[in-house]
């Protein structure tokens, strides 16, 4: 458990201060051996012969809105963890981020006094309020909710009488009824419990948001304790935007130790800045298709060349070429120098506006060509995203340049393509 300031401790820290975190580590215990398989073959088929728990916790760890990560969290041993330390006073909140998601849930355990730390300490002034699903649910038995709370709080510390006073208060809040899985049911009683006992620090790991509703109604609260003077601690999966809100300083946790601390937008900086985000060549986030079925001809009139691009991933950098090959093998490409940004996944529409005099009559084999990157980073090499046959039935009669040569990338919910943004550059014609 946190050691809570004792009267002398207290006099020596500034009257602000609500938390300390002292130069916390954590060492992983070398593994235990498995039992001899003779001895497994004579023990009962349970306990130490590796069955766990009876059927009726397996029923619930069967449900069907159980979160798989959830369940691989829990079973996963803390992790190793280098000096961490920091300090909150009144009204202040940290963010703890990063992709090192063992070390960040080992740092929540230590912070809310489910696990010890190997060398360091963390000092509270006044209680603290683990707001956690992964956590609580370690203290949940199978009997009624009213019994798993009054479990959880004793073991931290809560006092029995503002339970008693503030059960009304706790089930309304809870509101248990929005959810059937009895354990869900639980689980909100007590993150509702530790919302009412008058805590000083605030403690959240990103399982909260695993109740949606709930956890936005707790975020909403915190958000208001937070502002009344309580301090917070919030962990998030890998971005911070997940802790921005409540945070006005964040760690980027890489390795079990602090790589990256500051602002919430500094450490976002210093992350993009540092973070290779590749798009790797047996990855496909980009797929297309015809916006029309059927044969695609040019004609007179008929200029637009039309597709229907899916990106899977948010913001990403696309640069678009149409590859147009003869019977001669013969080939020119139009390609877009600018890459074009799709913010998120969806489904786009693609115009292309070909040339008049480009092409001559005659059947052609044209390939759509794409390459990738993440916004800010270096892009993959051009693939081959759709090739397709191309007639061109009549030439317009048109000069080159009286019809821009183009790429338009639009959501596809839009129908008119305004040509007028479409760039022009240089291609030769082919044909023969």
């Amino acid at each position: 458990m946190p050691r809570y300031l004792s009267a002398t401790e207290a006099a020596a820290l500034p009257d602000d201060m609500l938390m300390s975190v002292e130069s916390i580590t954590r060492d992983v215990p070398p593994p235990i051996k498995p039992l001899p398989r003779w001895l497994t073959r004579v023990l009962p088929k349970s306990g130490l012969a590796g069955h766990r728990g009876t059927a009726e916790d397996d029923m619930l760890l069967d449900d069907e809105d159980e979160d798989d990560d959830d369940e691989d969290y829990i079973d996963e041993e803390p992790a190793t963890l280098h000096e961490i330390s920091f300090q909150l006073r009144r009204g202040e909140g940290m963010g703890i981020v990063g992709e090192d998601r063992i070390a960040i849930g080992t740092i929540i355990r230590i912070l809310i006094g489910g696990l010890p730390p190997t060398t360091g300490r963390v000092v509270v002034r006044g209680r603290v309020a683990p707001l956690s699903n992964r956590e609580l649910r370690r203290l949940i038995g199978t009997g009624q909710a009213r019994k798993s709370v009054n479990v959880i709080a004793r073991y931290f510390h809560w006092p029995r009488s503002l339970i008693d006073s503030r059960w009304d208060e706790i089930v309304e809040f809870a509101a248990a009824h929005e959810v059937t899985n009895p354990r869900f049911q639980t689980l909100r009683l007590a993150i509702s419990a530790a919302l009412h006992m008058d805590a000083t620090v605030y403690v959240l790991d990103p399982s909260l948001s695993d109740d949606s509703d709930f956890g936005v109604r707790c975020l909403e609260l915190v958000e208001r304790r937070k502002a009344e003077g309580a301090a917070v601690i919030q962990a998030g999966r890998k971005m911070v935007e997940g802790v921005a809100r409540l945070s006005d300083e964040v760690i980027w946790i890489e390795g079990g130790q602090p790589l990256y601390r500051g602002l919430p937008v500094e450490v976002a900086a210093e992350v993009h800045r540092n973070k290779v985000e590749k798009v790797a060549a047996h990855i496909v986030p980009v797929t297309a298709k015809l916006f029309d079925a059927g044969p695609v001809q040019l004609q007179d009139g008929v200029r637009h060349v039309d597709f229907e691009v899916h990106v899977l991933r948010k913001d990403l950098e696309l640069g678009f070429g149409l590859m147009v090959t003869d019977a001669h093998g013969k080939s020119v490409e139009l390609r877009k120098p600018e890459l074009l940004e799709a913010p998120e996944p969806g489904v786009y529409r693609l115009g292309v506006s070909v040339p008049p005099n480009l092409l001559d009559e005659g059947a052609y084999r044209a390939t759509l060509t794409v390459e990738i990157a993440v916004v800010g980073h270096e892009a993959a090499p051009r693939r081959d995203l759709l090739a397709f046959d191309l007639e061109v039935l009549a030439r317009g009669g048109y000069e080159d340049d009286d019809i821009p040569v183009g790429f338009v990338l639009l959501p596809v919910a839009e129908v008119e393509l305004d040509e007028s943004d479409a760039p022009t550059w240089d291609v030769s014609r082919i044909g023969s």
